[in-house]
């Protein structure tokens, strides 16, 4: 004879399972299209935690804001795949900002130093784009040296120092620890001051 309300009950639990199943499968499951995107998520996802906007679905994207122990307001990855030629060919689509300010003076050589950096001059926030976080670091790095007076776009661009301090990036964590701790440590010294600290009407 059957137990109809066992019976019930374990109909009830099947699908509420399923429906656990489903959700957290959809929830974190990525179904992005590019791969090298997908394989940096996994890796940041083991070094930063959930992020905390995630969109699974192609196109997609994660953002972990102002994550923990970094220097970042934001790094964000994008299921894109931007081709870039500079040092050398690769495709973007990592993303990784700080707040620093830069007179627009300067900035106007900046915007020159890649196609990949920007900068929001109400936020004070600087964002680099590239394929690996230690390649954003170069990018910030010798934006806030200009930033800072330390060195010139042509500087720069006469010694080769953007593909040299990429290529160091890309073969010595030394110096991606380097490139970072001077970027925590301009960041320190430079307050930011927003024009929305002072006028509140948003």
């Amino acid at each position: 004879m059957i137990d109809w309300k066992f019976f019930l009950f374990g109909i009830f639990v099947g699908v509420i399972i399923m429906f656990l199943f489903s959700y957290i499968t959809n929830k974190y499951y990525i179904r992005w299209e590019n791969y090298l995107p997908k394989s940096t998520y996994k890796e940041l996802l083991s070094e930063l935690g959930p992020p905390t906007f995630l969109e699974t679905g192609i196109g997609g994207y994660a953002i972990w804001v102002k994550p923990k122990g970094t220097i970042f307001e934001k790094i964000e990855i994008k299921d894109e795949s931007i081709y870039h030629e500079k040092p050398k060919p690769h495709c973007d689509y990592l993303y990784a900002t700080v707040k620093f300010p830069i007179s627009r003076n300067l900035w106007s050589q900046i915007q020159y130093l890649t196609d990949s950096i920007s900068y929001d001059n109400l936020k004070q926030e600087i964002t680099a784009r590239c394929h690996f976080m230690g390649a954003n670091l170069a990018t910030l790095y010798l934006a806030i040296q200009i930033a800072q007076g330390h060195k010139t776009l042509h500087e720069i661009q006469s010694s080769n120092s953007y593909a040299l301090t990429i290529n160091d990036a890309m073969k010595s964590e030394k110096t991606q620890k380097y490139l970072y701790d001077y970027i925590k440590t301009s960041i320190e010294q430079n307050p930011v001051y927003l024009i929305n600290d002072n006028h509140k009407i948003c």
